[in-house]
C-alpha cells in the first residue's frame, strides 16, 4: 500500500516525500543506490499502479 498516496522522488518509499526524506537517492527500477533508472543495468520493470498495486496500468 501507498500509505496516503504520497511517493517520495528520493528514495522511491512511500508514506512521505523528497522534502522529508532522510535517505540518500536510490534508483526506481532496481532499489540500489548509485545511479538513477535511466542509468540502471537492470531489465526495466513495469511499474504498478500506485493505488492498487497491479501492473498494466498507473
Amino acid at each position: 500500500s501507498n500509505q496516503g498516496g504520497k511517493t517520495c522522488y528520493t528514495c522511491g518509499g512511500y508514506g512521505h516525500m523528497s522534502r522529508d526524506c532522510n535517505q540518500g537517492s536510490k534508483c526506481y527500477n532496481c532499489g540500489n543506490s548509485g545511479h538513477i533508472s535511466r542509468e540502471c543495468p537492470e531489465e526495466r520493470k513495469e511499474k504498478a499502479c500506485y493505488k492498487c498495486n497491479e501492473v498494466g496500468h498507473i
